[in-house]
């Protein structure tokens, strides 16, 4: 990058200086050229009109003479046959430059400049044809020496060679300089960085408050190593919770089988044995079967795969699946489910995150309470679970859908803590939403919002 902002600085001088030589010298070259064109104009215009001979008029005018007080300047007039007939003084009727000039004009038949060498001297010509009646009667040359105007350009080259020289080696020096010093914050940063491990994550990238992308690209680091810090949390806690929740069946089950081989038994006790540790099995293997079921949905990039599913239908046999679970209970099940609604999706999947919900609500409403699930199709594909149950607290709100979390108001009730932390995983995976609100005493309502999905085959 450094090297593309160096090259376009130097692009940009070279082009600056440039334009200001080819200004300057097409500046000085115009107001000779304007000169030029000046006395030509006047000498033409005077041979145009006499009718007697150009060099006798010419020189008892005195009219040359004008011209050889000019320091440097040169006229010569020439007749239609290319023969020199009068000129400032000084000057060689029989040079060959003159006629070459002569013959050039007699092809063009218009006026135009050219720069000679007289003498070591470089002149700049305008050499004028001279028209009357459409007839060709003789060329006017009039120069003047550029020496100086090239010996200018040519200081002038010198100088600005020199200054963009100078200003080259201070726009590296600078340069380098300048990135040392904005390059020490990112090295400090990278020093910073290698040292941060798994076990110092709490560690903090100092702001540099610099007020630049630096200090942008610290904030996203220090932001980065939370996200880390707080990921390597929720793992550890994950592990410490799966650990718990694993430790009491294994225990009951090995201290079942410690019993049963410390001694001869009798067919009906091993069989009580038996059934209790088949109880436990059951409860872990029910366990290992959830924590499956969240890490499909927590998984990265997870890809649906299902079928196109009438949705109402499948609503309204969760319906009657939670009439069954809440009969010992006495809860009345009602809702509104509109008819026709069609789902992409995983159906095996998305029953077991409604009934998750539907479960939470059974468990959490008193006897004789009211549960209603509804579904409706506005824009959105729309389920809601509303129960008027014993409610979530503030404070247990934000970490219900964190896996293995009991809030203060499910210490009394059996479960592992994953139920919601599947549910919300599975409706996300179906690119959908969970939404819950809550108050103490006065029920809870989840809303899950799916957009209506096609079958991407």
């Amino acid at each position: 990058m450094t090297l593309w902002y160096t090259s376009a600085l130097y692009l940009s001088m070279a082009i600056i200086f440039s334009s200001f030589y080819i200004i300057t010298k097409q500046t000085l070259f115009n107001y000779t050229d304007n000169i030029l064109s000046s006395h030509a104009s006047k000498v033409v215009e005077i041979v145009k009109k006499q009718n007697i001979g150009m060099h006798q008029y010419l020189a008892d005018q005195g009219f040359l003479q004008e011209f050889s007080a000019i320091p440097g300047m040169l006229v010569v007039i020439m007749d239609s046959s290319g023969q020199t007939i009068s000129g400032t003084v000084g000057i060689d009727p029989k040079n060959k430059l003159f006629k070459k000039l002569f013959n050039l004009a007699l092809d063009t038949k218009k006026p135009f400049f050219n720069d000679q060498d007289i003498n070591g001297s470089t002149m700049r010509f305008l050499v004028s044809p001279i028209e009357k009646n459409d007839k060709f009667n003789g060329v006017v040359l009039i120069a003047h020496p550029i020496d100086i105007i090239q010996m200018s350009l040519n200081r002038l080259l010198t100088i600005m060679g020199a200054v963009f020289l100078g200003l080259s080696i201070l726009t590296i020096l600078g340069g380098y300089f300048l990135a040392n010093i904005g390059m020490q914050p990112v090295a400090a940063l990278s020093n910073k960085l290698k040292k941060i491990e798994m076990e110092n994550l709490e560690e903090q990238i100092i702001n540099s408050h610099t007020g630049d992308e630096i200090e942008e690209l610290t904030k996203t680091f220090n932001e980065l190593l939370d996200r880390l810090r707080e990921a390597l949390k929720r793992e550890h806690q994950f592990i410490v919770n799966v650990t718990h929740e694993l430790k009491t069946p294994l225990a009951i089950l090995q201290s079942s089988v410690e019993l049963i081989l410390s001694k001869k038994r009798s067919a009906k006790e091993y069989k009580k044995v038996f059934s209790e540790m088949l109880i436990d099995i059951k409860k872990a293997s029910i366990m290992f079967n959830k924590i499956l079921e969240l890490a499909w949905s927590k998984a990265e990039n997870v890809k649906v795969q299902g079928r196109v599913f009438d949705f109402s239908e499948f609503i309204a046999e969760l319906q009657d699946v939670a009439k069954k679970m809440s009969l010992s209970k006495d809860i009345t099940i009602s809702g509104d489910i509109t008819g026709g609604v069609k789902l992409f999706g995983e159906k095996d999947k998305l029953a077991r995150a409604i009934l998750n919900i539907i479960d939470n609500a059974i468990k959490f409403t008193p006897k004789h309470g009211y549960i209603r699930i509804t579904l409706h199709n506005k824009n959105n594909v729309i389920v809601k679970v509303q129960d008027n149950g014993i409610g979530i607290t503030r404070e247990d709100l934000p970490y219900i859908f964190e896996p293995f979390y009991r809030g203060v108001t499910l210490y009394t009730n059996k479960g592992s803590g994953l139920g919601l932390a599947i549910t919300q995983g599975i409706i996300k995976a179906h690119n959908g939403i969970v939404n819950v609100n809550s108050k103490m005493g006065k029920g809870t309502t989840v809303i899950v919002t799916l957009p209506t999905l096609k079958n991407p085959a």
